[in-house]
């Protein structure tokens, strides 16, 4: 027994897909002049008679009713009368339709991709201990003021970072740019070994091509004391610095 190649044509698809229209639209000028009841029935036989007249697509049966020769066949296939003035009335709601769609595909604009986030470089410019008090080895605790001056090499010559907006940036279809100002990554600073901290300054300036971000802060900060020789140990006193910007 030999076996079958079976085929499928992507065209035939279509084809049937566009008789359905056609008859579609038979049924709606049907409904629209009082004959739903039959509609169905009707349509069917309408559209194998126009099947005959090689009319199978609601383009071809537009084409046959623009043209004074085919239209007398149609005619005498069935579609005349008020019939005939429905059906021209559900191809001009088709083509009204398809324009619409059309025009509103074309004033869609496609999305743009979203940014990446970018990898940004800061430098410890200065970080000083300006004012030190309350150290107490009880609760583990000390109160110290601190100034900090981080440094973005370049800074100054990115459009982002120079904006004037502490907010975080979203594009005119609501969605984040991940392009922050200097301004935002300032208020991002943190310091998790603190608590109760007082901003006392903070400021965004360029200096040539670089900008600096200054920021002046004092609190209480935690420390874990080492005690094994007290009265007389030296200890380390630890403010950690941290910036909340983690994308994941």
């Amino acid at each position: 027994m030999t076996p079958q190649k079976r085929s499928t044509s992507i065209g035939s698809f279509d084809f049937d897909a566009d008789s359905e229209k056609l008859k579609q639209i038979l049924y709606k000028a049907l409904a629209r002049i009082g004959a739903k009841d039959e509609g169905n029935k009707c349509a069917k036989e309408l559209s194998q008679k126009l099947a005959d007249l090689y009319i199978r697509t609601p383009d071809q049966l537009k084409a046959a009713l623009d043209d004074s020769d085919v239209i007398r066949d149609v005619k005498h296939a069935g579609i005349r009368g008020i019939l005939l003035s429905a059906v021209r009335t559900e191809l001009e709601r088709r083509e009204e339709k398809s324009a619409q769609r059309l025009a509103l595909i074309k004033s869609v604009k496609p999305k743009k991709e979203l940014n990446k986030p970018l990898l940004r470089w800061f430098e410890v410019a200065r970080a000083d201990f300006t004012q030190l008090s309350d150290i107490d080895h009880v609760f583990q605790t000390f109160r110290a003021r601190l100034f900090l001056k981080l440094r973005i090499p370049k800074g100054a010559l990115d459009n982002d970072l120079v904006k004037d907006f502490e907010g975080f940036p979203f594009d005119e279809d609501g969605r984040p740019t991940s392009r922050p100002s200097a301004r935002w990554y300032l208020n991002q600073i943190d310091f998790p070994n603190g608590r109760n901290i007082k901003i006392i300054e903070t400021e965004v300036t360029a200096t040539k091509n670089d900008l600096l971000l200054i920021m002046e802060v004092e609190g209480e900060f935690f420390e874990r004391f080492e005690l094994q020789n007290f009265p007389f140990d030296a200890q380390d006193l630890t403010i950690t610095v941290s910036m909340n910007c983690a994308n994941e």
